[in-house]
């Protein structure tokens, strides 16, 4: 249905654990976004910020 209406969840992964954070399979946790309009919109942008900063290549 999330595909069929593009939306999601996108899981913000951390390095630190707070009480309002998920665990994510394998390890780690992570802070949700519910129900967000084109996550993978959402998701290139995150990157595309992240490599502006030059926290990531």
């Amino acid at each position: 249905m999330a595909r069929l209406f593009k939306c999601g969840s996108v899981i913000l992964v951390t390095t630190s654990r707070s009480h309002s954070q998920v665990l994510i399979m394998g390890g780690g946790y992570g802070v949700r976004l519910w129900d967000v309009k084109d996550p993978w919109g959402i998701q290139r942008f995150i990157i595309n910020r992240l490599r502006e900063e030059g926290l990531i290549d």
